[in-house]
């Protein structure tokens, strides 16, 4: 699938959400691709399976990864959970006592449209989405440690 948002939230400044369609020259292979090959800063993910793997097959060339944190792999190493694929939401609701509304009708509804995050402009609701999968990683990663 075509690479449609990019959300980043550094340390206390808030999630940043960049459109993928519009600010390619944002994602430059020779920027990112160092970026995520440094070892400082740590890059905290969520399910960091599927993120690199996207980012792969998007951003067409090779390149490492490095000094990566999932969240959803250290939930479950310390807390001995067997679930393979605990979600953000849980994993938040669990550590931070934080709910974040992933749920609702429009949400619903909008995720299950093929090609919707394609769809410009998008929702607000939908970009808000987009940035609490990343606004509070940075706080879900000094708790873990």
């Amino acid at each position: 699938l075509p690479l449609q948002l990019v959300q980043v939230a550094v340390g206390n400044c808030g999630p940043h959400v960049f459109d993928a369609q519009h600010v390619r020259n944002v994602l430059r292979i020779e920027n990112f691709g160092s970026l995520m090959g440094l070892s400082v800063p740590i890059k905290v993910l969520h399910d960091a399976r599927a993120d690199t793997v996207t980012l792969r097959s998007n951003l067409s060339a090779d390149f490492a990864f490095a000094s990566l944190f999932d969240t959803q792999v250290a939930h479950r190493v310390l807390t001995g959970e067997s679930h393979d694929r605990r979600g953000l939401d849980d994993v938040l609701k669990h550590w931070l006592g934080v709910r974040i509304e992933k749920k609702s009708g429009h949400i619903k509804r909008f995720m299950s449209t093929p090609g919707a995050w394609a769809q410009r402009p998008l929702p607000e609701e939908m970009v808000s989405y987009a940035a609490d999968d990343v606004r509070y990683l940075p706080q879900l990663f000094k708790k873990m440690l």
